[in-house]
């Protein structure tokens, strides 16, 4: 430091640097130099963010027309489904009434059972796919709905008010434990989902419920139990569910 100094004093650059001048000068280019560093870094994030917004709003784009592909194949199927109750078959059974809407779900990998809550505590099995039959044995060995007495899967979501038509449920949360087939890809988790409505009155449609769908999840596709997750896999199988009301409502309206 003294040779810098030392230096310093003995030239001219002592002069400039006790000119008030040179100062205001350096410091107009410091601060120039970091205006101009912050507004292309911000040039550049705007670049980024627009380029992000308009890769999701593609991608948000892409995923609704394939949404819409797939309701509106639910929908065909609804249509030709009551065409052949109308027409060809009246006393179609329920496991073929809900069959298009079953494999809607099993084709993308996913194991179902559909059940109708019925007096006394019981409840009807309407339809299944991808169960072993010794899980569906033991399924409807425990469910029942019976107050002070509820069992197995289905309970979770028939007391519970229509605002929150379903539940998530993993392998912790008490689902039946089954000795499987060495085949058998057991479901890490369930989805429970009640299609229920108040105006379905309570001495013909316990807990006001039409029927109570469960979707066995394997671990190769199972998803975070989130609330954001879990709507959005209840929105994106809406359209199969309501076919399914559709279709249980016009079955009840000829038996009746």
């Amino acid at each position: 430091m003294k040779c810098i100094n030392t230096y310093i004093e003995s030239s001219n650059l002592a002069s400039l640097y006790q000119n008030k001048l040179f100062w205001i000068i350096e410091f107009a280019t410091i601060i120039l130099t970091s205006l101009i560093i912050i507004l292309y870094k911000e040039y550049k994030i705007k670049l980024a963010q627009e380029k992000y917004k308009k890769n999701l709003i593609e991608e948000n784009d892409k995923q609704r027309k394939l949404i819409f592909i797939e309701h509106q194949s639910c929908i065909n199927s609804l249509i030709e489904t009551i065409q052949t109750m109308i027409f060809e078959e009246p006393e179609m059974p329920y496991d073929k009434e809900l069959a298009p809407f079953m494999d809607y779900l099993v084709e993308k990998g996913y194991k179902l059972t559909i059940v109708k809550p019925i007096a006394g505590g019981k409840y009807k099995f309407l339809g299944h796919r991808g169960v072993s039959p010794r899980s569906l044995a033991k399924i409807k060995r425990e469910a029942s709905w019976k107050q002070g007495e509820e069992k197995g899967l289905y309970h979770k979501v028939f007391n519970v008010p229509e605002e929150s038509p379903y539940q998530k449920l993993s392998s912790q949360d008490g689902i039946t434990v089954i000795n499987r087939e060495h085949n058998d890809i057991p479901s890490s988790s369930h989805f429970i989902i009640g299609i229920k409505n108040k105006e379905y009155a309570f001495d013909k449609y316990p807990g006001n419920c039409l029927a109570i769908v469960s979707i066995g999840i394997p671990s190769n596709l199972d998803f975070a139990d989130t609330e954001i997750n879990n709507r959005q896999f209840y929105n994106k199988i809406m359209c199969c569910l309501k076919c399914k009301e559709i279709a249980l409502l016009f079955k009840e309206y000829k038996n009746i």
